[in-house]
C-alpha cells in the first residue's frame, strides 16, 4: 500500500492538497541495488471525497485479471462498475494506493 499524504497541516485548520497526481497502473520498481525489478498491478485506490474537516471514503477495486477486468466503486453498501470518467474522479481523491505483485 502506498499512502499518498495528500493533506498539509502546517497552519491552523489545515488543509487538503487536491493537486493532481499521476498514478501509474503498472508499477515496476528496482529491487536488490538494481539487479531485479519488481512488477505491480494497482488493484485498488481508497479516496476521499470531501474536504479536509468532512466528506467520505470510497474505493474502487479491480475485478478480474488481463483485459476481462473491470473497476469496481465500492460506497457504504453500493458496488457498481464505473466509468474511466468515474474513475478519474477516484483518482484524483486517492489517499491509499494497493498494488499486487506480478509474476516475473
Amino acid at each position: 500500500a502506498e499512502y499518498m499524504g495528500k493533506t498539509d497541516l502546517a497552519g491552523l485548520g489545515g488543509v487538503k492538497m487536491d493537486d493532481p497526481v499521476s498514478i501509474p497502473e503498472l508499477l515496476e520498481l528496482a529491487l536488490e541495488g538494481g539487479t531485479r525489478t519488481g512488477r505491480y498491478a494497482l488493484v485498488a485506490i481508497v479516496a476521499h471525497i470531501g474536504g479536509l474537516h468532512a466528506g467520505h471514503y470510497v474505493t474502487a477495486a479491480r475485478n478480474g485479471a488481463g483485459e476481462d477486468s473491470q473497476w469496481l466503486l465500492y460506497d457504504d453498501i453500493r458496488v457498481r462498475a464505473v466509468t474511466a470518467d468515474e474513475l478519474a474522479v477516484v483518482t484524483r481523491s486517492a489517499y491509499v494506493l494497493f498494488f499486487s505483485t506480478l509474476a516475473a
